[in-house]
């Protein structure tokens, strides 16, 4: 042990600068990987750590058009459940009405709050394996009682218990009957209110498929039974087995299914992108301990002369090696904790928001001892090879020459550092390609205004108070116009699909439900015919239809469906979903009725903070327990593509990290090999050669390594790139430039750091240079 402390100490005297190098890469690695493993373990982890998780299912309704839908009616749920002996139970939850003004008295003040709510059936809290800290499992079989997860009873009810304390409102009247411990955030299972649904709910009406409903299964296997034995046997006028059919979808495959319409799950995960980033979190570590072996395979000159010393001395070849194998683990092992250090401060910044669910170490200990017990691992497979290597040469090779600067030395170095450069060079191209293709998404034209809007959430007090909601709103300076929608445009991928009957063929579209002001307020102009007026409020109401809607279904202004609605005009096409699909006929339609969202229209010149306490103030004086809920339109743009802007931070960030720890790695082998050649750059001066030319020379095999490494990665990188574009129906061309560009970033980086290092031995007096060697 004495042996390898000497050794060590010895080693970090004499290159300290290449071994703070050589630790920081690991470190920065490290780091880099556990993050990494974080978003891919709350990816793979959606919804797997329920109990049943394995068998637990999503009944889905095919269509014979191949459309699907993850809604049913409550009567075939009900029906669906009880029909074979494979079920052992089931459940169901209606998504829809998701939010709910609550108050609770606090101090002798009534204070509001604006809540999530949903409305299931009593054997959700069973079916899901709720963990229930306070009160009763079987809350929800009573009707006038609700349950709701801690940290809600902790927010409203901080000074006590909340069991058996009253949510009172004009939209939430119950008990609290229990508290559950609050589930993951990579659950489809949200922390809200549950309450049970109502006994009359849609009860025995089969054409409302309002309801999300999951089942128990006895035996994963027993599915098709399940499925075959319902077919057989179930048949009801409003289900046609020529029209529709039924799917099941297992509890952790929901966040991966994309082909399903009015899903309650709306943020979707992507296999695919799950297995990038755990290659990229391996292609960092790989990175980082080909930096280790090259730092290694650099140091054997210098520890050759120390090893045959011992050897003649004495020591024994498995104990020199169990050294050097010692020194790589304690290294790899400091750069971990490092690494520690570095993720305690992480988590506590807003480069916590990079990972989907935050960074945090506590909640992810499996990760880190696995990540520990993994860097042991390397730093032994990597430490094992140097020490054969070193110590299998005999003494006279310290006469002969060294290996470190030997060809075989050299070109063991060529090809580590080539592979580190040529994933350096996929990830770079992969960052800036995903990087335009949000930009593309997020600056891109929607066909309407988004800029200067406020988007407010109502409440049915609000709602059914629309002529004074209206004027309160106007009565502020900084608003031009006020209007109200059931969907805000461009917040989702899935519409209301309504149609009827227009010249005897049956029409379908996207409809988004909104007041006569709409177009007003998104700054759309009529293309053709006339917008939205008072009068298309009565009877049976009036749309405006896109471009599109107006080619694909041969509409007219100035006709009516067969039941009435008139169309008034055409506008051109919005882009009201996500550009991830192609968008459908759509239109606005308008009449009396309750709608979910307001949106206001204000000054270029407001003040958004000063502009929502206004607004605040103006609501309460129709609703005193309305809670603030008022953002900025941009948000909703932004949430539509929070997956894609997360991936895109990911991937820049660490396809930079990866071209840093390669940068460190290349500093290091520069370092000693400058160091080694000092005598032959001496001479070289000596007999005329500039420091251009010796920089030239340091520097060229670089140059070449670059211009290889970049020609093998080119084409990869082009089919990673094009095979993930393919996620998206409207995206960024494959730019030429972006693949040169990179090759620029990643040379100018390189060939700065190796000029300045060769910088010090180039100019170096040639004299001292030859007197030292």
């Amino acid at each position: 042990m004495k042996t390898i402390i000497l050794n060590f100490i010895s080693l970090f005297r004499r290159f300290s600068v290449a071994t703070w190098l050589n630790i920081a890469g690991l470190s920065i690695a490290f780091t880099a990987f556990i993050i990494l493993m974080m978003q891919v373990s709350y990816d793979w982890g959606y919804d797997r750590f329920h109990k049943n998780a394995d068998r637990l299912y999503r009944v889905e309704t095919i269509f014979s058009s191949g459309e699907k839908i993850s809604v049913l009616s409550r009567p075939m749920i009900e029906t669906f459940i009880i029909s074979s002996p494979h079920i052992e139970t089931g459940t169901y939850i209606n998504q829809w009405d998701n939010k709910r003004n609550i108050a609770i008295e606090h101090d002798q003040q009534r204070i509001g709050f604006l809540e999530s709510y949903l409305k299931v059936s009593p054997t959700f809290s069973e079916i899901f394996n709720f963990n229930i800290i306070e009160g009763d499992i079987h809350t929800l079989s009573s009707s006038d009682k609700v349950l709701i997860p801690e940290s809600m009873a902790n927010r409203l009810f901080p000074n006590g218990s909340a069991i058996g304390k009253y949510l009172d409102s004009d939209e939430l009247k119950a008990e609290i009957g229990g508290i559950y411990k609050d589930f993951p955030e990579n659950s489809i299972i949200k922390n809200t209110i549950y309450q049970q649904i109502p006994e009359n709910e849609d009860a025995g009406i089969w054409n409302y498929r309002n309801f999300e409903a999951y089942i128990l299964l006895d035996n994963p296997q027993n599915i098709d039974l399940v499925l075959d034995n319902f077919r057989a046997n179930f048949r009801h006028d409003s289900f046609d087995w020529d029209k529709y059919d039924l799917r099941l979808t297992k509890l952790p495959d929901i966040y991966y299914t994309t082909d399903i319409t009015f899903d309650s799950q709306t943020t979707k995960g992507n296999r695919i992108q799950i297995f990038v980033l755990f290659c990229i979190a391996l292609l960092i570590i790989f990175i980082a301990a080909i930096n280790f072996v090259n730092f290694s395979n650099a140091l054997i000159p210098a520890h050759i002369r120390n090893i045959n010393t011992q050897k003649i001395l004495g020591c024994s070849v498995n104990s020199l090696r169990l050294s050097m194998i010692v020194e790589a683990v304690i290294i790899c092992f400091m750069s971990f904790l490092i690494a520690i250090v570095l993720l305690l401060f992480l988590q506590e910044t807003v480069f916590s928001d990079i990972v989907s669910g935050g960074i945090s170490i506590s909640s992810h200990s499996g990760l880190i001892i696995g990540t520990g017990v993994f860097a042991i691992i390397i730093a032994i497979l990597s430490g094992c090879w140097p020490a054969v290597q070193i110590t299998s040469y005999p003494p006279a090779l310290v006469l002969k020459g060294n290996f470190g600067l030997s060809g075989k030395g050299r070109n063991i170095r060529n090809v580590l550092v080539s592979m580190q450069y040529s994933f350096s060079f996929i990830l770079i191209i992969s960052a800036l390609f995903i990087n335009l293709q949000n930009r593309y998404m997020l600056r891109s034209s929607l066909g309407f205004d988004q800029e200067q809007i406020a988007v407010i959430k109502i409440n049915k007090k609000l709602g059914n108070n629309k002529e004074l909601l209206y004027q309160q709103l106007k009565n502020i300076p900084e608003i031009i116009e006020v209007t109200t929608v059931d969907r805000i445009p461009g917040e989702g991928d899935v519409y209301s699909k309504s149609g009827g009957k227009y010249k005897d063929e049956q029409k379908s579209f996207d409809l988004i439900h909104a007041d006569i002001s709409i177009l007003k307020v998104l700054g759309i102009k009529v293309t053709e015919g006339r917008d939205f007026l008072s009068e298309d409020l009565t009877g049976n109401g009036a749309y405006i239809f896109s471009e599109k809607a107006r080619k694909e279904l041969n509409l007219e202004i100035g006709d009516s469906f067969d039941n009435g609605e008139k169309i008034v005009g055409v506008i051109n096409d919005l882009k009201y979903n996500s550009y991830r699909n192609e968008t459908s006929p759509f239109g606005f339609y308008t009449k009396h009725g309750f709608r979910n969202y307001a949106l206001v229209r204000f000054h270029a010149n407001a003040n958004f903070k000063t502009l929502s306490e206004s607004i605040q103030k103006a609501l309460t004086t129709i609703d005193p327990d309305y809670p603030m809920d008022i953002s900025l339109y941009d948000k909703v743009i932004d949430n539509l593509y929070q997956k894609e802007i997360i991936l895109g931070r990911q991937i820049f960030l660490f396809s930079g990290i990866a071209i840093l720890i390669s940068l460190i790695g290349i500093l290091g082998i520069v370092f000693f090999e400058s160091e080694y050649k000092r005598r032959e750059i001496g001479i070289r001066k000596v007999f005329g050669s500039t420091v251009r030319e010796v920089l030239l020379l340091l520097n060229n095999r670089y140059i070449i390594i670059l211009v290889i490494c970049f020609l093998v990665a080119m084409p990869v990188a082009w089919q990673i790139v094009s095979y993930w574009l393919k996620n998206f129906a409207y995206k960024t061309p494959l730019y030429w430039w972006v693949f040169f560009l990179a090759f620029a970033i990643v040379s100018f980086l390189t060939l700065l750091t190796v000029t300045i290092q060769n910088w010090r031995a180039a100019t170096a007096n040639p004299i001292d240079s030859i007197k030292t060697e």
